[in-house]
């Protein structure tokens, strides 16, 4: 018991500084209620910035309406706030319960948690070993062995799980000498669910027979995770120095000159920061010899669940698979800063600029909207001499074919004036002595 609460002194004390609150992931079970009692004894003693509580109502359960209430009641004994947030935990199709509970229960701890705070998991010694063991049997590479880190940035915070290096019987002694009492999750005891099939019958024959094997594991997962940080630097280095000329797509030929495995790790890192899920092994091969080996005139797409590449000329894009668009609607720019984009994410922004941009005027003289390609449009560009197809001159610019139908367009009347993030029409563009607006296309505020 000493052991545990040393150890979480210890943790906290690392991070305190830089700790705008704390938030406890609390289920209810044994090792977050352990979690949630100790922290609420060293408050006084370490001055923690504020303690709070996050309870994730999944809804599988019959008993969860229970298990909040209980929640809330240890909670007011406590004097800790409890926030209870109810989620749809229902797994969509190929996705496995486990996985839909998790990304259902992480979505809504991201949402909540506040900026600098810390999220506080009771993560520990057996579940690290359990983690690392699933992802040698799914064929997991280092980074996925590298199982989880003790700290790691999360949405407007963080993660700390401050028991890592505890064991079970550490948890169980302190909850019994605290005379705790906590809630039993009867799908915990489901061995339909791998997890619980490697907690129930596989480590207990491993424990039997190597009686150190959690902390073998848990040295092991310490290991690769000190690997992965290395191949991470070493993936971001190769980032910057691939960047074709944008941040959002990749430079093909450079690629190319790296040895195969420094592509295969500078693509996982380059869709992981991207927030994109990640291919498995085959499918990252695909995407390797697809990009390198289609024709020069091949667009090629790999897809998989929660991301695709595409490649156009020379430029490698990553990106969310494209959704249905209707590129035939259109939407009123009244004279004010931004609207949102028309069937899209984000908003439309205008920048009062001096002598640049789209004449302010143009709001006072006509009916101004926002429309899309939808073919045979053309403009003469502001400086030149000559009408040029609009198809025509998103080749010049390099604009992706998936991506042209979906650039807004500014009209006066019936009139194209701008192609926004791109160029102005002559008649429209700003003298130098006039103001103007620049026109953006931001996807947040």
């Amino acid at each position: 018991m000493y052991d545990l609460i040393a150890r979480l002194t210890h943790v906290l004390q690392a991070h305190r500084e830089n700790t705008a609150g704390w938030c406890v992931a609390y289920s209810g079970g044994l090792d977050s209620h352990v979690l949630l009692h100790s922290l609420a004894g060293l408050r006084g003693q370490l001055a923690l910035a504020p303690v709070d509580a996050i309870h994730i109502h999944h809804g599988l359960s019959e008993h969860a309406d229970h298990w909040a209430s209980h929640c809330l009641d240890i909670c007011e004994q406590l004097s800790i706030p409890l926030q209870i947030i109810h989620v749809d935990a229902r797994p969509s199709a190929g996705q496995s319960p486990e996985e839909a509970a998790r990304d259902a229960r992480y979505r809504a701890l991201a949402q909540r948690i506040q900026p600098d705070s810390c999220l506080l998991t009771a993560h520990h010694r057996r579940d690290q070993a359990e983690t690392l063991m699933l992802q040698l049997l799914r064929g997991g590479g280092v980074q996925g062995t590298a199982a989880m880190p003790e700290y790691t940035q999360f949405a407007r915070g963080a993660i700390l799980r401050p028991l890592l290096d505890c064991n079970h019987e550490q948890l169980l002694a302190y909850a019994t000498a605290h005379d705790l009492h906590w809630i039993d999750d009867d799908s915990n005891t489901n061995t339909r669910f791998d997890r619980n099939y490697l907690r129930h019958q596989v480590m207990p024959a491993l424990r039997q027979r190597w009686p150190s094997v959690d902390a073998t594991l848990a040295r092991v997962a310490r290991r690769h995770g000190e690997t992965a940080r290395l191949l991470n630097d070493l993936a971001a280095t190769d980032l910057q120095q691939l960047r074709s000329g944008s941040s959002t797509c990749l430079d093909r030929l450079a690629l190319g000159r790296l040895p195969l495995a420094r592509q295969a790790n500078l693509i996982r890192y380059w869709l992981k920061i991207g927030g994109l899920g990640l291919p498995g092994h085959a499918r990252l091969d695909e995407i390797l010899r697809q990009i390198h080996q289609a024709g020069d005139d091949a667009m090629p797409c790999i897809s998989w669940p929660g991301g695709e590449i595409r490649r156009y000329r020379n430029a490698i894009y990553a990106m969310r698979p494209l959704e249905a668009f209707d590129s035939g609607q259109s939407a009123p720019w009244p004279d004010q800063e931004r609207v949102q984009c028309p069937g899209q994410q984000g908003y439309l922004v205008r920048q009062r600029q001096q002598g640049e941009g789209v004449r302010v005027s143009v709001w006072h003289q006509d009916r101004v909207t926002v429309r899309y390609r939808l073919g045979g449009e053309s403009c003469r560009p502001a400086g030149r001499q000559h009408h040029h197809a609009l198809k025509k001159l998103f080749q010049e610019w390099g604009v992706p074919p998936w991506l042209r139908s979906r650039i807004p367009l500014l009209y006066v009347g019936e009139e194209l004036a701008a192609i926004i993030g791109y160029g102005i029409c002559a008649g429209y563009e700003t003298g130098t002595d006039e103001a103007g607006y620049v026109l953006q296309w931001r996807y947040s505020d």
